[in-house]
């Protein structure tokens, strides 16, 4: 029943009806608290301030499509670990945070998740889960020797199969599906995360490499969190933990650097290079619990292409360099 209709005025002129807004669509909406965990701790968050609502609906990118799929969709504010290995305690409440991520509490948190109906063919049981965070000075956790600082959204995308549990080869588009034309009703958070996407940060960065040794504040970075093997034919990291981005960076190399308190500005060390308006691309590899001697060790590349930079802290020497700084 479309309960806001039936309970109208127009439609109860004797006023014996409870006015109720509520659409056909519409099954159970709970306000209150929430608490998820996506991917086995790839994303774990307590939430709070949640208006969530649970529908059937058809929910359709335009190339998968879910017909009377169970829907669950909310936004809330959010403590959240995103990254490898976080988890939920047992009562619910608390995030643990895990071997490495980010950790950022206070953040707006919106879900998307829809799952295929019994009756839907090869779509049944299959879930989809659509994710995003809107993130400020997030600090990277779990790697030694590394400071790195993220602020802009945080996007994560799933797709599993309901049978076999293992992930589907082709995730939801969310910009198309939670858009007016595919969610007349408005019962799905918007969302702008393409299918293409898994798990990603965009936005702005800063790091500080070596206790000061590299130390830079980045914009348009598009960071990228993933679980793969790392190899150049001498050390192989088995399922390790991998962090990867590129962006544009005003940054000191050399001896002494720092971030400011806010991690928004480089502080020059003592003697190196600054420079600004510079590419900067960073890997970083850990080796996974599991992987024998390799587990925990750390692997960090870095590369800038450099124009005209200055030495500083010199007296008496000029020296500008020009090529790639690793």
């Amino acid at each position: 029943m479309n309960w806001t209709l039936a309970t109208a005025d127009a439609n109860d002129p004797s006023f014996l009806l409870t006015n109720l807004d509520i659409i056909a669509a519409l099954e159970l909406q709970v306000t209150g608290s929430a608490a998820v965990d996506i991917g086995n701790g790839a994303l774990v968050a307590t939430v709070s301030g949640v208006e969530l609502n649970l529908a059937t609906m058809t929910v359709t990118d335009g190339v998968t499509t879910l017909t009377g799929a169970d829907v669950l969709s909310f936004t809330g504010t959010a403590a959240l670990f995103a990254g490898t290995g976080g988890s939920l305690n047992g009562a619910h409440t608390v995030v643990n945070n895990g071997t490495i991520g980010f950790a950022v509490s206070g953040v707006t948190l919106s879900l998307v998740m829809a799952k295929g109906a019994l009756g839907d063919g090869a779509n049944a049981g299959d879930t989809y889960v659509g994710v995003s965070v809107a993130l400020t000075d997030a600090e990277l956790i779990g790697v030694s020797g590394l400071e790195l600082y993220a602020s802009g959204t945080l996007t994560g995308n799933a797709a599993t199969d309901g049978i076999t549990t293992l992930d589907l080869p082709t995730r939801m588009n969310w910009t198309l599906a939670t858009a007016d034309a595919n969610d007349p009703s408005f019962l799905l958070t918007n969302l702008d995360i393409i299918a293409a996407l898994e798990l990603q940060v965009t936005g702005s960065a800063a790091v500080d490499i070596g206790n000061g040794a590299l130390v830079a504040t980045v914009s348009g970075v598009e960071l990228n969190l993933a679980t793969m093997t790392v190899t150049d034919g001498v050390t192989t990291l088995t399922g390790a933990d991998v962090l990867s981005f590129t962006g544009t960076a005003a940054l000191f190399a050399g001896t002494g650097g720092s971030l400011n308190g806010a991690h928004t500005v480089v502080n020059n060390g003592t003697i190196g290079f600054a420079v600004s308006g510079v590419t900067l691309s960073l890997v970083m590899a850990k080796g996974a619990l599991g992987d024998g001697a390799n587990a925990g060790d750390t692997y960090v590349g870095v590369s800038v292409a450099l124009t005209d930079a200055e030495l500083i802290g010199v007296s008496g020497l000029e020296l500008y360099a020009s090529g790639t700084l690793r």
